[in-house]
């Protein structure tokens, strides 16, 4: 793990940040920015020593705070300011778990106000990605933490400064720590049909992408119609206050993939539809915000 990842975290108290939050996202006032007091990172390289060799001398230890094993907190991804992409979309790691936010279109100070919830260990780190929201998903900037440092900040506000991949400044983004699970994390399983889409602009050939986390699903092609028809099925294990299932939709052209548009399929939506045993349409917007068709899909529990 390479410690220039590592980002620098600025606490600031509750209130002054939801009075932010709760108006117009905007670029924050310098006079607030400025007094804003900086906490002193950890050392990463005195954190990762402690994992790797658990059993080094007592004389040669550096004393790091503890964290309890399994501990139980949520990540609430307020909004960023000064990215490098203006379409992106936030994906936090613990361990081998991963959850991301929906996407944001045509800004570089995008809010979410979304809730990512984990269970961390000791052993573990909280990695944060932005990502561009387009068809290679590319790695825009990133930021690293122990799981100490993650404990220390519960309850605050946190500003996050982001780095690109060649460790060149990136943009900050502000999450919300917060101690526990607000709803049951028991999995689930969930198994999605996506029957098709219909009244799409132009007859042409599509496929989508189904993601949750770090899972990843493609459909098969749909030759030259504005109405595809797919028919795959795809199974998940699901939390019920996960973060919604994304469908990205595809238009080949001779010139390439292009993304047509992106349906959020909620969670809690697919649970209804496999008690019901009935399909839905869930609508396909652009990065403008403006539907561009509908996507068919069902749902049950296999």
């Amino acid at each position: 793990i390479n410690a220039e990842y590592m980002g620098d975290i600025q606490a600031v108290p509750i209130a002054e940040v939801k009075v932010i939050i709760e108006g117009q996202y905007q670029k924050i006032p310098q006079t607030i920015t400025d007094t804003v007091p900086v906490i002193e990172q950890p050392n990463i390289e005195q954190q990762l020593d402690e994992v790797l060799h658990p059993n080094k001398p007592e004389d040669t230890k550096t004393s790091i705070p503890v964290v309890h094993a399994g501990h139980k907190f949520r990540v609430i991804v307020r909004g960023a300011e000064d990215l490098i992409s203006s379409n992106s979309y936030v994906d936090i790691k613990v361990g081998k778990l991963s959850k991301r936010t929906s996407s944001r279109y045509n800004t570089r100070i995008p809010v979410w106000d979304e809730i990512l919830q984990f269970v961390i260990t000791d052993q573990e780190f909280l990695e944060v990605q932005v990502k561009d929201s387009d068809l290679t998903h590319e790695i825009m900037a990133r930021a690293l933490f122990p799981g100490s440092a993650v404990l220390s900040f519960l309850g605050t506000d946190c500003w996050v400064s982001l780095h690109d991949p060649a460790g060149n400044p990136a943009g900050k983004l502000l999450l919300t720590l917060k101690e526990g699970h607000e709803h049951d994390t028991t999995s689930i399983p969930l198994s999605l049909r996506l029957i098709g889409a219909k009244s799409l602009l132009y007859d042409s050939s599509y496929f989508a992408q189904v993601w949750l986390g770090d899972t990843q699903y493609r459909t098969n092609t749909a030759e030259c119609t504005c109405n595809p028809t797919w028919g795959n099925e795809y199974n998940f294990q699901v939390f019920r206050d996960q973060s919604d299932i994304m469908v990205e939709i595809y238009m080949t052209t001779s010139r390439g993939d292009s993304l047509l548009g992106e349906a959020r399929l909620s969670v809690m939506d697919l649970f209804h539809l496999a008690r019901i045993a009935k399909a839905k349409e869930f609508p396909i917007l652009n990065n403008k915000g403006v539907s561009v068709g509908n996507l068919l899909a069902s749902a049950s529990n296999r």
